[in-house]
């Protein structure tokens, strides 16, 4: 079965809407944000863990993590743009990409909320709107 990642991709689950997509790689908004713009940068082919990755993929992703970096810095202008492997839930592999400031902390700790998929759509336009300039 396909991971819950590859299922928002091909719109079989939730409504969410993707940010960008090429052969590649996709990104969407993560649905318990750690802050506005919080983002999954994954690839399409379904890889578990990092490690198993190849070269030229983690490089691809690293490169459209770069640029989307800059989408973000332009529309949120945080201080920086944090970002981090990790991921225990789903056995398929993603970037977490999000404006951090230092003063609101990097991680918030506890349950974090879930935002509805009619909010994360919402801030998916905003961002695309942007992303365009970007991503080709």
């Amino acid at each position: 079965m396909s991971s819950i990642f590859t299922q928002i991709r091909k719109k079989e689950v939730t409504g969410q809407d993707i940010i960008y997509e090429d052969d590649k790689v996709f990104i969407f908004l993560a649905n318990k944000p750690h802050t506005e713009g919080h983002s999954l940068i994954m690839p399409v082919e379904e890889v578990g863990r990092f490690e198993e990755l190849s070269p030229e993929l983690f490089a691809y992703m690293s490169n459209i993590a770069q640029k989307y970096a800059k989408v973000l810095n332009q529309i949120y202008i945080p201080e920086r743009i944090g970002m981090v492997i990790y991921g225990f839930e789903i056995d398929h592999v993603h970037i977490h990409i999000m404006p951090i400031w230092k003063d609101r902390g990097v991680w918030r700790s506890g349950d974090i909320p879930e935002v509805s998929i009619e909010e994360l759509n919402k801030v998916t336009e905003k961002i695309k709107a942007v992303a365009s300039e970007y991503l080709v």
